[in-house]
């Protein structure tokens, strides 16, 4: 059976978060969980959310979620926050042991690479989404959004940063790549994956894929080709789609 990997984007809704220099924490965070799950869809788990849009819900609840959802492995994605002169990445666990160890130990070293200051691993036993979860959990805090060289980083590696804590996740979940049949054979009635980074309409459009529908199983209504692009169409969204954005399955 799949694994399945919980990502909770800390915060949301009423409660923002940490701020600084125009960024809320809520948001970046959000943002860099979808961008995980939406890496993830490559690998054969299943993965769940506490939240996918700026709603809240309190630790013990999210805690909740994950453990009655059954979840093998718990991520939470945080920025912290202090003085200007504070910096750098940390995991904070509530036991430094186990796969919980393994993660911080192997995500720190790729955070430093990245760029941030390796703050290490933390132990925190009065988290409630560390203390309360029944499965390994961590909590990663990516940078200080009250530093301005850290917020840099985290623009500007943004997309190296998800695909490093997905490469972990990955590896110490022994999880493996999704085998797909080639999109050459995708057909009326195909049932297919969209893959992340897809856009809308081939020729007509460069509307990108909501993230929310990566990873998705949708089903092939008809196929064109629309100004030399193959593309299908997806009943569920009614939508046209380059078929180089889809898998079968």
């Amino acid at each position: 059976m799949n694994k399945l990997i919980y990502l909770d984007p800390g915060h949301g809704g009423k409660d923002s978060g940490a701020v600084g220099y125009g960024r809320k924490e809520a948001d970046d965070v959000l943002k860099m969980a979808k961008k995980v799950k939406s890496l993830l869809s490559a690998y054969n788990c299943k993965v769940g959310m506490t939240r996918t849009n700026d709603t809240y819900a309190s630790p013990s609840g999210k805690a909740t979620i994950a453990n009655k959802a059954g979840a093998d492995f718990f991520v939470s994605f945080h920025r912290n926050s202090a003085d200007s002169s504070a910096k750098g990445y940390e995991t904070l666990v509530y036991a430094n042991s186990g796969t919980k160890k393994e993660f911080a130990n192997k995500i720190n070293a790729k955070m430093k690479a990245i760029g941030f200051t390796n703050r290490g691993t933390k132990v925190r036993t009065g988290l409630a989404v560390l203390r309360q979860t029944k499965m390994p959990a961590v909590l990663l805090e990516l940078g200080f959004i009250s530093n301005k060289k850290d917020n840099e980083i985290f623009v500007s590696k943004f997309d190296k940063i998800a695909e490093a804590i997905t490469s972990v996740i990955v590896d110490v979940n022994n999880l493996k790549k999704v085998t797909t049949t080639s999109n050459a054979s995708i057909k009326a009635g195909s049932t297919v994956k969209i893959k992340s980074g897809a856009k809308y309409g081939g020729a007509s459009s460069g509307k990108s894929v909501s993230s929310a529908y990566i990873g998705k199983k949708y089903t092939v209504t008809k196929v064109q080709t629309n100004k030399g692009v193959k593309e299908a169409l997806i009943k569920q969204l009614n939508s046209w789609v380059p078929t180089k954005y889809l898998s079968i399955v």
